[in-house]
């Protein structure tokens, strides 16, 4: 965009290409084609004095025609009255050029206005709430690109999807926050939970599905057991597919620097759910189980619109001990878990893992757990595989 005041305002009769405008002769005017899109910033006033002094007019003989005041004219000429419809209207009859070009370009250039005033405001006051999120990270998922801050604050709003850094707070910064619902998480970075959050909450809104159906998806999720046998990416596209046929996205996204959460449950609407996975620690049987807890906390916890789970010790209302007894009996049944002791050897563990149809590890990852041991039935956990 150029924006040197110095230069001489064009008039809409100077075609720079054939792309931009065209112009014939009407009665003695200029006639506009409606596809005109200056590419300068200019105000309007600019333009029309270009156009009189184009047409030997003098302001107060446009004022004649017009049927308007000199001093309105001049106002315009000056920029310090708008341009209203009615002066567009009566300028495409004076004139000959349409009252849409002059719409336009009024509206442009209060849009350009409207933006500088923005940015002037924004680097006067919220480049450090920008600096709160983890911005390299952001870059490197391609949120973000590297630009002036401005620009990045710009993209941030737009990627929440909020006018302004006090709408984040109310939008995602309380709700997040009431989403932990925990004393330990002071070393919890809220604004880099936030853009998690939202990452897959975007990546939920490619993923087609039908609405949410709970008794449907309580039935469904004992059947998923099965998964844990399959190829991780191809038992996470299993996973993807089935949930969503019951109204609920499961999406993956590596976690970020600070977030310290294995999964979290979002409702994205009324009939919208969204379970998201970080894959922290990395083991394939704590990724199993951060799934089903989250599946718990929608069909236990459906009022909480957010559920952060911090993978920590404390928990005020019991609603992540029910999460985890629920999640541990979708995987291992009752009656296979009593079998589950101190004397239980890798061998037994597999052989109860074979007669339940589940992954070794997934037994192997809860007999660790009971016993405090991780490195007992280590072979029989592994690692994730990559998912995407």
């Amino acid at each position: 965009m150029v924006d040197d005041h110095r230069r001489p305002a064009p008039s809409p009769r100077d075609a720079q290409t054939p792309e931009d405008y065209s112009v014939r002769s009407d009665a003695g005017s200029a006639v506009v084609q409606s596809e005109f899109a200056p590419d300068w910033l200019r105000p309007p006033g600019e333009i029309l004095q270009a156009e009189l002094d184009a047409l030997g007019l003098t302001q107060a003989e446009l004022a004649t025609r017009m049927n308007v005041s000199a001093k309105h004219v001049n106002q315009l000429i000056k920029g310090t009255a708008s341009l209203t419809f009615d002066m567009a209207l009566r300028l495409e009859r004076t004139l000959g050029i349409s009252a849409a070009f002059w719409n336009r370009l009024e509206a442009n250039h209060q849009d350009q206005r409207a933006r500088q005033r923005n940015r002037e405001e924004w680097a006067r006051e919220h480049l450090g709430w920008l600096r709160r999120f983890p911005l390299p990270a952001l870059i490197e998922r391609g949120v973000l690109h590297e630009d002036d801050e401005v620009s990045m604050l710009e993209r941030l709003l737009a990627f929440f999807q909020v006018a302004d850094p006090d709408a984040y707070e109310r939008t995602w910064a309380e709700p997040v926050a009431a989403g932990f619902r925990r004393t330990q998480h002071t070393n919890v970075d809220p604004y880099a939970t936030a853009a998690w959050l939202r990452l897959g909450e975007r990546a939920a809104d490619q993923t087609p599905r039908q609405p949410y159906d709970s008794t449907a998806f309580a039935e469904l999720l004992p059947t998923l057991r099965r998964l844990t046998l399959l190829p991780d990416r191809q038992a996470f596209n299993e996973l993807r597919r089935e949930c969503a046929s019951v109204g609920v996205a499961v999406e993956f996204e590596p976690d970020l620097p600070g977030i310290k959460t294995c999964g979290a449950a979002r409702w994205i609407s009324s009939t919208k759910a969204l379970i998201l996975l970080s894959g922290r620690y990395q083991f394939h049987d704590i990724f199993w189980f951060a799934f089903y807890h989250e599946a718990a906390h929608l069909i236990l916890h459906p009022k909480r619109r957010v559920v952060v789970d911090l993978n920590l010790s404390d928990d005020d209302d019991g609603q992540e001990t029910a999460a985890n007894t629920y999640a541990a009996a979708t995987l291992i049944p009752e009656e296979y878990a009593q079998q589950l002791t101190i004397k239980t050897t890798a061998s037994q563990a597999a052989m109860i893992a074979r007669t339940i149809g589940v992954a070794p590890g997934i037994v192997a990852g809860r007999l660790s757990h009971l016993q405090n041991n991780w490195t007992r039935y280590s072979r029989l956990r592994r690692k994730l595989q990559p998912l995407t």
